[in-house]
C-alpha cells in the first residue's frame, strides 16, 4: 500500500497524524487546556516547528503544526470545524500554542511512522499523557470506513448550495459507484438550483 490517503480533516496532511495523536493523548488523560505545562512533539525528522506559529486565517492554520496540536489538546478532537476563523482565532489554542515544542526524534519503530507522530502532554501537576499515531486516520493502509467519508460529505457539500435530499441521493450514487455504467447519474444529482 502507498501512501496515498483520503483527507479526513482540513490542513496540510502531515499534520494530521500531530493533532489525532494530540486529541487522544488529551482524551485518554482526560486533560483540560488549563492544566497542560507542555505538549511534546515527536517524529522521524522533525527537529522544529515550521510554518507559522500562530496562524491568523486559513492558509496559515493549514500550515502550521503547532496549530494541529494545541486545537488536538484544546478540544480534545480535530474536525473541519478548525479551518472557521472563530476557531483560528481562538484564544485558548492560542496559548496552548506557546507551550509546543519539538522533541527527540524517536528511536524504536521508525519505519512504522507513515506521517505519524507520538505526542506527550505535561501537565502543571507532574502527569503526562503520550499517544502514538503511527498513520492518520484516513491512509490507505489502514483502510477508510464509509462512516468517515460520510462524515467529510455531510459536512462540506451543503457548502456548495445543495439541499439535502441532493446531498443524500448523491451520497447514496457515491457509495454505489463501481455498479454504475457512468458517472452522470451522480454528475445530474449534484447540479445546484
Amino acid at each position: 500500500m502507498t501512501d496515498m490517503a483520503v483527507k479526513l480533516v482540513p490542513g496540510g496532511h502531515p499534520y494530521h497524524a500531530l493533532a489525532e495523536a494530540a486529541a487522544n493523548a488529551a482524551r485518554d488523560g482526560k486533560i483540560d487546556a488549563a492544566e497542560v505545562d507542555s505538549i511534546i512533539v515527536s517524529r522521524p525528522g522533525m527537529t522544529a516547528l515550521t510554518g507559522p506559529l500562530h496562524p491568523t486565517d486559513l492558509i496559515d492554520m493549514a500550515h502550521s503544526p503547532a496549530y494541529f496540536l494545541a486545537a488536538g489538546v484544546a478540544d480534545r478532537d480535530f474536525s473541519w470545524v478548525h479551518a472557521s476563523p472563530a476557531k483560528i482565532a481562538d484564544k485558548i489554542i492560542h496559548g496552548l500554542i506557546d507551550r509546543v515544542r519539538v522533541g527527540p526524534p524517536p528511536e524504536a519503530d521508525v519505519a512504522r511512522y507513515r506521517q505519524g507522530a507520538s505526542v506527550t502532554i505535561g501537565t502543571r501537576d507532574g502527569r503526562s499523557f503520550t499517544s502514538t499515531v503511527y498513520a492518520p486516520k484516513g491512509a490507505g493502509m489502514l483502510g477508510i470506513a464509509w462512516a468517515d467519508i460520510d462524515a467529510k460529505y455531510r459536512t462540506l457539500v451543503p457548502l456548495a448550495g445543495l439541499a439535502e435530499r441532493q446531498i443524500e441521493a448523491s451520497l447514496g450514487t457515491i457509495h454505489e459507484i463501481r455498479d454504475l455504467a457512468g458517472v452522470s447519474a451522480l454528475t445530474d444529482q449534484l447540479r445546484v438550483g
